[in-house]
C-alpha cells in the first residue's frame, strides 16, 4: 500500500488501525477523554484526519428452507451458493447485509478490500454518517454508500496534543493564531516521526523473525542450549552488523540526528501516565523505582515505542537505556510557570522555562528590572 506523500496524512500500520469507534475507546483506556463530534470538528479543521476510509460493499443473500442441524427451517445462505444445500423452497426477493473486514495482519486490506479505500487526508471534508448496523434488510439502497473510518492506535499522541493547545487557546484567547500555527506544525512533525518509527519497527520484527527461524533450524539438529550459543554468535557476527549498517541508512533516509531522535524519545517518555498532571508527584517516583521495563511496554503503547527507539538507538550510539530510565527521565527540569516538563537546550544548561512564547515572555517580564525614579531636589 502507498500512502499519499502529504504531510497531513497520518501514517499508520494495517495490524493497528482502529475503527473510529474503537479508537475513541482506545483513548478511553488511555485516560484521554474523546468524543465523536470532537474528531470530526478536528478532521473539519485540518488537524487530525482519519488514516483511512474503508468503503463497504453490500452482499446479497436468499433464504432457503432445508434440514439445518436437525431441524427443518428458514436459512439464509449467500446468493449463487444456494445450490451446495439440499432445500425444498427458496425466496426469490434477496436480503442484503454489508461485508465483513478483518483487522488482523499488515495485509488484510491489500487481501480483502484491494481499492476499496481512499484517504480523507486528500479528499475535501465530508460529514461523518453512520453506516447501517442492523441485520438483513431488503434494500439495497438503504446499504449503498456505507463506510467506516479507521485511525492507528499512535494517532492518540496526536489527540493529546490537539487537547493540549486547545487548552493553550483557551488560557492565552489572543494567542490564538501563533498557538493554532504551532500546533499544526508539531503534527506535521509527529507524522514525519512516527513514519521513520513505523520503519524502525519493521526493521526490528524482521530482525526478530529472521533471528527465530536460525534457531529453529538448530533446534533441528542440536539441543537447545548449543542452539541459543550459536544464536549469540549469529547475532553478535551476523545480524548485529547488518543491524547497524541498516540503522545508519535509515536515520539518513529520513534525514534525522541522534540528537533529534532522542528529543522525540524522551517526549515519548512524557507521554507516559505517571507524567498525567502539570505538577510532578512523589509517588510517580515511587512506582517508577519498582516497575521493570515488562511491565511498563505491557502497561502503555507509548512505552512499547519507547523500547524499540531504545533497541535502534543501539545499533547507532552503542548505548542501551531502559524503558524506566527513559520514562523516569521526566523527573527533572519542570517550566516555571506553565508546569510542563521539558528538556534544556544544549547551549542554555540552566534554562527555567519550556521556551513557548508564553512561558518566555513572563520570565522576560519578571526579570525586567523597575525603572528608577529621578530624584527630586
Amino acid at each position: 500500500m502507498k500512502l499519499p506523500t502529504s504531510s497531513q496524512q497520518p501514517p499508520f500500520r494495517q495490524s493497528t488501525l482502529l475503527t473510529s469507534s474503537s479508537f475513541i475507546n482506545h483513548c478511553d483506556k488511555h485516560n484521554v477523554r474523546v468524543r465523536k463530534e470532537q474528531m470530526e470538528r478536528w478532521h473539519r479543521e485540518g488537524l487530525l484526519y482519519p488514516a483511512l476510509r474503508l468503503f463497504l460493499r453490500p452482499v446479497e443473500l436468499t433464504r432457503i428452507f432445508t434440514n439445518h442441524q436437525g431441524t427443518k427451517q428458514w436459512v439464509w445462505v449467500y446468493r449463487g451458493t444456494e445450490g451446495k444445500f439440499p432445500f425444498t423452497k427458496r425466496e426469490k426477493r434477496p436480503y442484503f447485509e454489508l461485508e465483513s473486514y478483518s483487522g488482523a495482519g499488515d495485509d488484510w486490506l491489500d487481501l480483502w478490500h484491494q481499492g476499496q479505500y481512499d484517504f480523507p487526508s486528500t479528499k475535501r471534508f465530508f460529514r461523518w454518517r453512520e453506516r447501517y448496523h442492523g441485520g438483513y434488510v431488503r434494500s439495497r439502497k438503504l446499504l449503498s454508500n456505507s463506510y467506516e473510518l479507521f485511525y492507528d492506535k499512535r494517532q492518540l499522541l496526536a489527540v493529546k496534543i490537539i487537547l493540549q493547545h486547545e487548552m493553550d487557546i483557551r488560557m492565552f484567547p489572543k494567542e490564538e493564531r501563533y498557538i493554532r500555527n504551532r500546533l499544526k506544525k508539531k503534527l506535521s512533525d509527529l507524522h514525519t516521526f512516527l513514519s521513520f518509527y513505523i520503519t524502525i519497527e519493521e526493521m526490528e520484527e524482521r530482525s526478530s523473525t529472521r533471528i527465530r527461524e536460525y534457531f529453529d533450524e538448530l533446534l533441528k539438529k542440536e539441543t537447545r542450549r548449543e542452539a541459543q550459543a550459536e544464536t549469540k554468535s549469529f547475532f553478535k557476527l551476523t545480524e548485529q552488523p547488518r543491524l547497524e549498517q541498516e540503522s545508519k541508512d535509515l536515520i539518513n533516509a529520513y534525514n534525522f540526528t541522534t540528537e533529534k531522535l532522542r528529543n522525540w524519545h524522551h517526549w515519548l517518555g512524557q507521554q507516559s501516565h505517571l507524567n498525567d498532571g502539570s505538577v510532578f508527584r512523589e509517588s510517580s517516583r515511587v512506582y517508577l523505582a519498582h516497575l521493570t521495563d515488562a511491565v511498563l511496554v505491557k502497561a502503555e503503547d507509548t512505552n512499547k515505542m519507547v523500547r524499540v527507539l531504545n533497541w535502534f538507538l543501539y545499533f547507532l550510539t552503542g548505548e542501551m537505556e531502559t524503558v524506566q530510565g527513559i520514562v523516569g527521565s521526566w523527573i527533572g527540569p519542570h517550566c516555571r510557570f506553565c508546569h510542563r516538563a521539558f528538556i534544556p537546550r544544549a547551549n542554555k544548561p540552566t534554562q527555567e522555562t519550556c521556551g513557548r512564547k508564553e512561558c518566555t515572555a513572563k520570565l522576560r517580564n519578571l526579570n525586567r528590572k523597575p525603572k528608577r525614579r529621578k530624584k527630586t531636589t
